[in-house]
């Protein structure tokens, strides 16, 4: 979820911002004359006091309509906690579409996960009630080829977005489409064949030295045991 915030708190967040991303329309290049445009600005982790006490998922978000400008605000861990644990998929496809996104050559592995595909699969089927709306629509054969790509093993591109078949008269294959990967991912995760993490990522980015005798590694797949027995 996304905490509105005023226009002087939005400025705060421009002035500690570190770099800045757009996302939707503006990404994919399929926006018209009358579209919005979607900014997420990453800020400095020290901008916000106990930011790291707290269990936050959320984002802040400022609506400047002067501008028809949507900023969205995280700072580099937020939008990375978002993005593996699937409360964003936004943070997913920025990551994902976004050369060299804040100097990371992130893997695809990291999000090919059951968390992230399931958050995928979850949104699309909330959009299919919408299906309709031209904006639904996109979002939900969006989200299945994001899925498609992932299980593949292959990293999404605009181009093949652009592509997309948006009409209502597929709401009968967009439906039957995510109910077979919403099977398909979730045998997979029972046969142990996704994760709801991927340690591989991780391991890359924290635990190469085992300065921590392993520590690090444990608690990390601490997050993949389904569960735990005492």
């Amino acid at each position: 979820m996304n905490i509105k915030i005023n226009k002087k708190q939005a400025a705060y967040l421009n002035d500690n911002a570190i770099c800045e991303y757009v996302f939707g329309s503006q990404l994919y290049g399929t926006a018209g004359p009358d579209s919005d445009v979607d900014k997420m600005v990453i800020y400095k982790e020290d901008a916000i006091r106990f930011l790291d006490y707290l269990p936050n998922i959320h984002q802040f978000q400022y609506d400047d309509e002067e501008s028809n400008t949507q900023y969205i605000y995280s700072t580099k861990r937020q939008f990375l906690r978002n993005a593996v644990s699937g409360d964003s998929t936004i943070n997913v496809e920025i990551a994902l579409m976004v050369d060299d996104f804040m100097g990371m050559d992130l893997d695809i592995q990291f999000f090919r996960t059951y968390k992230v595909l399931k958050a995928f699969l979850g949104f699309a089927k909330r959009d299919l009630r919408d299906y309709e709306s031209k904006n639904k629509a996109f979002h939900v054969q969006r989200g299945i080829y994001m899925v498609k790509k992932l299980l593949e093993g292959k990293r999404p591109n605009i181009k093949d977005i652009q592509k997309l078949k948006i009409t209502p008269v597929f709401k009968q294959i967009a439906e039957n489409e995510v109910k077979l990967l919403r099977t398909q991912i979730n045998d997979m995760y029972n046969q142990s064949e996704l994760s709801s993490y991927r340690l591989h990522a991780l391991d890359v980015m924290s635990f190469s030295n085992n300065e921590d005798l392993g520590l690090s590694v444990l608690m990390a797949m601490s997050n993949n045991i389904k569960e735990f027995k005492y």
